[in-house]
């Protein structure tokens, strides 16, 4: 049985086990508060203890996410809880109370395909911008910002004209993970450039470089400027991954492709990047970069 509780917890990323840890710790001393045996935990406690965050003044995104960390930890301690229709009722009427009580969302800052082409077309006049390469790759691959800093030019290969990015992240403290993303170059033009650049970096001995110096925020806060770019872009490497997101969701992409192309651990984690997906359709340049992965469909 320990063994299946390890097996169990390696399915997450390190981030997102601390994460839920927290989630559960919070669950815990809201049981104690409360006199409630957390092994009994059942549709009424979940209820309550949601109840409890909103009264808090927690957002629903936030909310979604308290909510992952404790049922997985409930039922990786052996206890058979499952999200009911009447958790996500409740959640829907905690969300329309804050808009009530809110008034118009703020709309949070996101990068559009229309910005990354920019950055496209510069990067193929000039191969040498490095800066560009690692906001384009970043988009293009949805990768955290702690996933593209450590990725480095030999990272990126072609192979029978498809871009390969092995993804390498950390799994533990001890140990490191990967896996391959793959995109046609001839059904997306992104994937092309990047694939000159790094092809022209190669040339210059830089096989073992970082694909920038200075990080994804750095190269953000060097772009933005240069592209006389939305303030807004530069100050969060999630603008870059939450654009990814509602790119292919305006695309009508399924869920399960974007889940796994972004590596998100489920759909609690995806929504807060999607949840403005009405304010917007799929454009041209949304299609040039991620209108490929509708071939993935299972056949």
């Amino acid at each position: 049985m320990q063994q299946v509780r390890q097996l169990m917890a390696a399915e997450l990323r390190p981030a997102t086990k601390a994460s839920y840890d927290r989630n559960f710790d919070d669950y815990l001393n809201f049981c104690d508060d409360h006199d409630i045996s957390w092994e009994d935990t059942g549709e009424q406690e979940i209820l309550l203890y949601l109840a409890n965050l909103y009264q808090r003044g927690l957002q629903v995104s936030s909310m979604r996410q308290y909510l992952s960390g404790v049922l997985w930890s409930l039922r990786f301690a052996g206890c058979d809880v499952q999200f009911s229709s009447s958790a996500d009722k409740l959640l829907k009427g905690a969300q329309n109370l804050r808009a009530e009580i809110q008034g118009p969302r703020k709309i949070k800052p996101f990068w559009r395909a229309e910005d990354i082409a920019k950055l496209v077309s510069r990067l193929h006049e000039d191969p040498s911008q490095s800066w560009l390469a690692i906001v384009v790759a970043a988009f293009l691959f949805t990768s955290r910002s702690a996933t593209i800093d450590n990725a480095h030019v030999k990272d990126f290969t072609v192979q029978d004209d498809t871009l390969v990015f092995t993804e390498r992240f950390r799994k533990s403290k001890q140990a490191w993970a990967e896996r391959r993303l793959e995109v046609p170059m001839a059904r997306c033009e992104a994937a092309a450039v990047l694939a000159a650049h790094f092809h022209w970096r190669r040339e210059q001995g830089q096989v073992e470089a970082p694909v920038y110096d200075g990080g994804v925020k750095a190269a953000l806060i060097k772009t933005v400027g240069d592209f006389n770019l939305d303030e807004s872009l530069r100050r969060t490497t999630h603008a870059l991954r939450r654009g990814a997101a509602i790119c292919m969701h305006s695309l009508r992409i399924e869920a399960r492709l974007i889940l796994s192309w972004g590596g998100w651990a489920g759909e609690a984690s995806l929504k807060p990047y999607i949840e403005q997906q009405v304010l917007r359709t799929a454009t041209p340049a949304d299609e040039a970069v991620f209108g490929w992965l509708h071939s993935l469909r299972r056949s």
